[in-house]
């Protein structure tokens, strides 16, 4: 039962974000609670079909915050994974506040 409480919150925040609600919608949505990797399809705006995406991520919990942070993003386009690769590489992992009621669940749950 956990995990699936933990999958649909971390699906709901990235649904959620105003960049991803700008850039389109997911498409499809897996997540591996144990390997910390989501899975996704995604109908970018302007994109004939969706792209493949698989994400390394972790929620850390810290200073009476809890945070989505990403560490990895690989994608089935060479290139986006490449522009995705350096921009960590440069600016670090990305690092998403996990707002009022859910970051209170994963405090709970991760």
């Amino acid at each position: 039962m956990f995990p699936s409480i933990r999958d649909t919150l971390v699906e709901m925040i990235i649904e959620k974000h105003p960049i991803v609600k700008r850039l389109g919608k997911i498409h499809a949505f897996e997540i591996n609670s144990r390997q910390r990797i989501i899975s996704l399809r995604f109908d970018f705006v302007g994109e004939a079909s969706p792209i493949a995406f698989k994400i390394n991520y972790d929620i850390v919990s810290s200073s009476g915050k809890s945070e989505l942070v990403v560490s990895k993003i690989a994608c089935e386009r060479e290139w986006i994974s490449e522009i995705l690769r350096l921009w960590l590489e440069e600016k670090g992992p990305l690092r998403y506040e996990i707002p009022g009621f859910a970051a209170g669940l994963a405090k709970i749950f991760f």
